[in-house]
C-alpha cells in the first residue's frame, strides 16, 4: 500500500470521493508510521496493497468542510484516511479499529457539521 501525502487542494479534491464510499480515519498520526495502522489491521482481514491511502492535514479538512473556531483542526495534525475497498471484509474491522483510534470519514464529517454549526449560531 501506498502512503500519499496530498497537497491541500489534492486533498480538497479527493475527499468528495472518499467521503461518498466511505473511508477509514486516523487523526493525529505521524505520517512515518501509517503503515502501522494498516500492519493492525492485518490481523483480522486481508488488505489489497493495490490501494492508495491518503495523508492530509488539518487545514484541508478546515476549508473543505468550513471548520472554525474550536472545532478547526491544528493546521498541520495529520489525517491517514484509507479507503475501505482496501479491505476484504470491513465488518471484521469494525471493532478492532477503535483500538486504535479508526473512525468512519463519513462520521468525522457529520460530527464536525454539527459542532460546527453549533459554533456558528453561537456567533
Amino acid at each position: 500500500m501506498k502512503f500519499l501525502k496530498l497537497t491541500k487542494p489534492e486533498a480538497i479534491d479527493k475527499l468528495d470521493f472518499l467521503e461518498r464510499n466511505s473511508a477509514l480515519t486516523f487523526e493525529g498520526m505521524i505520517p512515518e508510521e501509517a503503515h502501522l495502522y494498516v500492519d493492525f489491521l492485518r490481523d483480522f482481514t486481508e488488505v489489497d496493497d493495490s490501494v492508495d491511502a491518503y495523508i492530509i492535514k488539518g487545514a484541508a479538512m478546515n476549508e473543505k468542510y468550513g471548520l472554525i473556531g474550536k472545532n478547526a483542526y491544528p493546521k498541520n495534525l495529520n489525517f491517514l484516511i484509507v479507503p475501505l475497498r482496501a479491505f476484504k471484509d470491513v465488518t471484521k474491522i469494525a471493532l478492532p479499529r477503535m483500538q486504535i483510534g479508526g473512525r468512519w470519514l463519513d462520521d468525522i464529517v457529520d460530527n464536525n457539521a454539527m459542532h460546527n454549526k453549533e459554533e456558528n449560531d453561537n456567533l
